[in-house]
């Protein structure tokens, strides 16, 4: 952990563990800019909460696998039990549909109309879905 210091604020910046509490203690040593001390040691405690649910994978967007290498991707998960993944075959003049694809869905993901921007018509064949 690194602490930091701007103004009359303590930040201490580092990995922490979910659901954990912690106990900070500032030596009374420890002096401002015209070296007055705290006097005593100053101890404050505070908790994290859980971490947010994530998701991602090792490339973005469209992948394409070397024919002559395994197929493999991973995925990464914070807080998700199960994930379903759709797996496409495309050929590249599919590429400009999904690239609008893409930008529609991304440009609305926080808003209800995201739940209208589906996969293009019959521009790819689904290979597996798990």
């Amino acid at each position: 952990m690194k602490p930091f210091i701007s103004g009359n604020i303590l930040s201490i910046n580092g990995s922490k563990m979910p659901d954990t509490t912690y106990r900070v203690t500032i030596d009374k040593t420890l002096h401002d800019q015209f070296e007055q001390t705290l006097g005593e040691d100053q101890a404050i405690e505070f908790k994290t909460g859980a971490l947010s649910s994530l998701i991602g994978l090792s490339a973005e967007g469209l992948v394409v696998f070397d024919p002559a290498a395994p197929r493999r991707l991973s995925l990464y998960s914070i807080n998700y039990q199960t994930v379903r993944i759709n797996i496409y075959a495309v050929e590249p003049e599919d590429w400009t549909r999904f690239e609008l694809y893409r930008q529609l869905h991304n440009r609305y993901y926080q808003n209800a109309i995201a739940e209208k921007v589906t996969l293009p018509g019959d521009w790819c064949r689904r290979i597996r879905s798990s």
